[in-house]
């Protein structure tokens, strides 16, 4: 399969650089085969809410997801653009809108028909002033009926964005000290609280039973310490594990230096 993979769906002679699935296996028969782990496969975890829906908070509507992912998708470019010292190679899966809309399309499949038809209408939340803006693109998953015994449904925020985030859309060890030493801005604390809030209560209404967020920046993580969330953080070490093959310009191996997986986030696990 690896050797199919180097020249699929390659139209118009746009080279094939490698390859990423998910293992539900752990990290060892697929590294084996040449899809070596990702570095890190982490999330942070939080419990469903008996809150409301917090007042600064704008709900993210299906016909606003486009225009949050055109401008997540210029950030990304962005930081991509500007050298890392050192680290030659990067790769990223963009987080484009079809990536959304595709998690979104199983959420509202199973919305039906566990609910008798009825599917979400929220589908993230936005808050704060631009500049300083907070926003996450979120979809429902039940991998099992909520009346079953031991329900394990999530609500995964696919993508999470702060505007003001110096940290993100970068390799973890390239972040540097100027990016990790100011003091949080109080507004943003208080927008990305708002945000988790509104997935805690979206997760009680749809009875979900935890949210989750992937590979949070160091910036978010330095939020949800300083905040009054409950939460876990998580290495995954068996399920959805991101595992990376690259291929080289020859048929014999890897490249000379294999990139480093930027964004390792559930809108790219498929």
């Amino acid at each position: 399969m690896a050797k199919a993979l180097r020249s699929w769906q390659a139209d118009g002679g746009t080279p094939v650089i490698g390859s990423i699935l998910y293992s539900d296996i752990g990290k060892e028969y697929y590294a084996k085969l040449g899809w070596r782990p990702n570095q890190t496969n982490f999330h942070f975890e939080f419990p469903p809410g008996d809150v409301e829906w917090p007042s600064s908070v704008h709900p993210v509507a299906a016909d606003e997801i486009a225009d949050l992912c055109h401008r997540g998708e210029i950030m990304i470019r962005a930081a991509m653009s500007a050298p890392e010292p050192s680290i030659k190679t990067r790769a990223v899966i963009l987080p484009d809108v079809d990536h959304m809309l595709w998690h979104i399309a199983k959420e509202e499949f199973a919305s039906k028909f566990i609910f008798g038809g009825k599917i979400p209408d929220i589908k993230g939340a936005i808050a704060g002033r631009p500049g300083k803006q907070v926003w996450a693109i979120s979809t429902r998953r039940y991998y099992g009926h909520p009346d079953a015994e031991s329900p394990n449904n999530v609500l995964y925020i696919l993508r999470l964005v702060i505007e003001s985030d110096k940290t993100a859309n970068k390799p973890f060890p390239c972040v540097g000290s100027e990016d990790t030493a100011a003091a949080v801005d109080p507004d943003v604390l208080g927008s990305f609280e708002s945000i988790i809030q509104a997935a805690q209560h979206q997760a009680k209404a749809w009875r979900l039973n935890r949210v989750k967020i992937w590979e949070s920046s160091v910036l978010a993580q330095r939020l949800t310490d300083e905040s009054s969330l409950r939460y876990q953080k998580i290495e995954r070490e068996t399920e959805c594990i991101a595992s990376c093959l690259w291929f080289g310009d020859d048929e014999s191996g890897g490249l000379i230096e294999e990139p480093v997986l930027i964004n390792n986030k559930h809108y790219a696990w498929c």
